[in-house]
């Protein structure tokens, strides 16, 4: 005979069972498997930002009037922050991170604990700053086109973009500093720089960083490159993005599928200088 009590009775059951697994399951995965991935996380060996810490990252400008050519550039300026703040949103409190332009940081650059940086110099003032106080070999050179490192054996090396508009191919090259760097009154600011000679290059740079937090068999070719969260480093990295040319498809040119990325050049601290004034107009 069916009695309604007992069938109720179950479905109470039911419903106390599976809250119990939600609650389970999900404190499992908020307090144990994500907390173990983000000390995993192979980018807390490199990257100079502790857990828990406000990061304010700091995004170019395109100032108004420019041509139209510069409406990618910007895109891509937006690609980009995006793909930095997922990267910063995994690793710390997303509560704790902060996007402003460099207008509104430079001026009091010195206040910012914990910054990054997102493109190159000719449209970010905080950039071309940093490259100079952190005393990079690296930087932009806008006379020259390229990114230039002068390295420790006096040697220079140039990375220049070569283009092939027909097919929209490109390769270019992007730039990835970090480090610490000490004010005169004591206080420590922790930096990252993300940049490229061209957008696509830039962006090439925030989607490689983003690879790198699950490479844990990275870590062991960084450290024999001198690459640590307690020094200064750098990486040049060659960005290529071969856009087929067949059947009329249209393949947007700074689709992750047809990006690829590779390190060309580590850049350990013994390489850095002494902090100096940069200038980009003047590189």
């Amino acid at each position: 005979m069916f009695v309604w009590s007992d069938w109720i009775e179950q479905i109470i059951l039911a419903l106390v069972i599976a809250v119990i697994t939600f609650v389970i399951g999900f404190s499992f995965d908020k307090y144990v498997r994500m907390p173990i991935r983000r000390r995993l996380n192979s980018l807390r060996f490199i990257l100079p930002f502790g857990s828990g810490d406000e990061v304010t990252i700091c995004y170019g400008l395109i100032p108004p009037g420019t041509t139209g050519r510069n409406y990618v550039a910007e895109e891509g300026d937006l690609a980009a922050i995006y793909v930095t703040y997922d990267i910063f949103a995994f690793l710390f409190n997303r509560k704790g991170i902060r996007i402003q332009s460099h207008m509104v940081t430079k001026d009091n650059l010195s206040t910012y604990s914990n910054l990054v940086s997102i493109s190159g110099p000719k449209w970010n003032r905080v950039t071309e700053m940093l490259i100079g106080e952190l005393g990079s070999p690296v930087f932009f050179s806008k006379l020259q086109g390229n990114i230039v490192y002068h390295t420790s054996k006096n040697k220079v090396k140039e990375y220049k973009t070569i283009r092939n508009p027909p097919h929209l191919a490109e390769r270019c090259y992007g730039l990835i500093l970090s480090g610490i760097i000490e004010r005169s009154d004591g206080s420590k600011q922790r930096v990252l720089i993300c940049a490229g000679n061209t957008t696509l290059s830039m962006f090439g740079t925030t989607t490689y960083l983003k690879s790198l937090s699950n490479a844990r068999k990275l870590r062991n070719p960084f450290r024999k490159h001198g690459i640590s969260n307690d020094k200064r480093w750098g990486m040049i990295l060659e960005v290529e993005n071969n856009i087929p040319d067949r059947d009329g498809l249209v393949f947007l040119p700074m689709n992750p599928a047809v990006i690829h990325v590779r390190v060309v050049d580590y850049i350990s601290e013994k390489e850095f200088r002494k902090p100096y004034a940069y200038q980009f107009e003047k590189a």
